[in-house]
């Protein structure tokens, strides 16, 4: 920004869609790190800033659009962020220092029809289409060779997880995946335990968005993912013959408490 650099930052709704975006130049150079929300009141923006070759540390109140002063906001000093939603899910709503509330319509936009079906579409001449594939859906999957689900769990991103058992080239194994809202399947793994062939149990949502997922073989384990599917770790139990893990709670500190 005129030769120096800035902090940058982008306003967006609830379906990512870009609102405004604006540069927050301090000292020589600034970047802006970490966000706290003031609700309909704005962001306070939190960073650093180059002042004659030092670091130090920079702390901005902006408005819902990003104004970080009076003068950038003009006629928006007053206005609150829901004044300027018109409801219209295929325009972009901001608060000009000039002009006050203006709402833009926007072609290709992200739209929910909400229609009670329909997961996303985009605006099109104005308005938001519902589509032919939504929350409602079937998928099949042969992933590689034989499977079965045998349980399934809601996210919650509106999405969906599962455990089953498949029948990969080496051996029998326990299925796990995650899936989206809108029925695509965002990741999956399989694991055999070395003492046999290995069935999914159950699985359970995690706080941080992952999965805790049940398996037994000759006994009986528990394996952790993250959000994206990587495995964290794998427990087996195998305090004695035939020993079988039937169920998993969730608990608030992210343990748990089995059922066996």
């Amino acid at each position: 920004l005129g030769g120096k650099e800035a902090a940058w930052l982008v306003g967006t709704d609830a379906l990512g869609n870009t609102n405004w975006s604006r540069t927050l130049a301090a000292g020589d150079a600034a970047s802006a790190l970490g966000l706290a929300d003031l609700g309909d009141d704005g962001v306070v923006a939190v960073g650093a800033a180059t002042v004659q070759g030092k670091v130090q540390g920079l702390l901005a109140r902006v408005d819902p659009w990003g104004h970080a002063t009076c003068a950038q906001a003009g006629a928006c000093v007053k206005v609150k962020a829901a004044a300027c939603d018109d409801k219209d899910p295929c325009t972009t709503d901001v608060c000009d220092g000039k002009t006050g509330c203006k709402s833009a319509p926007v072609e290709k936009l992200l739209c929910d029809p909400d229609d009670g079906c329909s997961h996303m579409s985009s605006c099109s001449q104005g308005t938001c289409p519902p589509t032919t594939e939504g929350r409602l859906f079937s998928r099949i999957w042969t992933f590689g060779g034989k499977a079965t689900l045998t349980r399934a769990v809601a996210m919650a991103d509106g999405g969906y997880a599962f455990v089953g058992e498949a029948d990969p080239p080496a051996t029998h194994a326990m299925l796990v995946g995650r899936v989206a809202p809108d029925g695509e399947l965002l990741w999956q793994d399989t694991y055999s335990d070395s003492k046999g062939a290995t069935v999914g149990l159950a699985v359970q949502p995690t706080t941080d968005g992952g999965l805790l997922a049940i398996f037994m073989s000759v006994n009986t384990g528990i394996r952790r993912y993250s959000a994206d599917g990587k495995v964290l770790w794998t427990h087996g139990y195998d305090w004695f013959a035939g020993f079988r893990l039937h169920d998993l709670l969730r608990l608030p500190d992210g343990g748990h408490i089995e059922v066996l």
